[in-house]
């Protein structure tokens, strides 16, 4: 955050990391997803135009969800998988299946927030398929090009390519900063 210049608000999903609760679930990723948004606009009194929603893995499922109910002022999504079937099958476009798990393919088109994509090319959990599936499904909407990181993993994308990550989110902030500059006051 320091090198970024930005504040940073994270959370454990319910069932994940040091969570209390039920057991995971999908459902759980999005209203706790929800309940943070609601919490830093509320009780933190943060502008929608100063939030940008972040998403790594699994992650990236409430992240796309979030954003096409939310306003925010933009959505990072590394390592990002289409759907839960895209994971187990990469190769496999099935929009039946992708509704079983996670189906972020069929929301990212309603995201309106700016979309920014960063996937390692050598992604051992998510293969980066899934990053060009989504890329194709906003790219009308979305037109800033994503990172396809040559070399990276799942797990090292930000710590062995530390430059490249780093110059891909300084690049989308200031998208979204002379974006939020260019919207009508109001």
């Amino acid at each position: 955050s320091d090198q970024l210049k930005v504040d940073i608000v994270t959370y454990d999903y319910t069932g994940y990391g040091l969570s209390s609760g039920d057991a995971p679930g999908e459902h759980h990723l999005y209203s706790d997803s929800t309940a943070v948004y609601n919490w830093m606009i509320k009780d933190l009194g943060l502008s929608p135009d100063r939030i940008i929603f972040y998403g790594k893995s699994l992650g990236t499922a409430p992240t796309i969800d979030l954003g096409t109910r939310m306003p925010s002022m933009g959505v990072i999504l590394v390592c990002p998988l289409a759907s839960g079937a895209r994971v187990v099958f990469p190769k496999m476009k099935n929009f039946i299946t992708d509704g079983v798990f996670c189906n972020s393919i069929s929301k990212i088109g309603k995201v309106k927030a700016p979309v920014f994509i960063m996937h390692g090319t050598r992604d051992e959990v998510i293969d980066v398929c899934n990053g060009h599936d989504l890329y194709e499904e906003c790219k009308a909407n979305h037109p800033l090009p994503p990172v396809w990181v040559d070399g990276a993993g799942h797990n090292d994308i930000e710590s062995r390519y530390h430059s490249i990550f780093l110059k891909g989110l300084r690049m989308f902030l200031d998208h979204c900063a002379e974006m939020r500059l260019l919207q009508p006051a109001g």
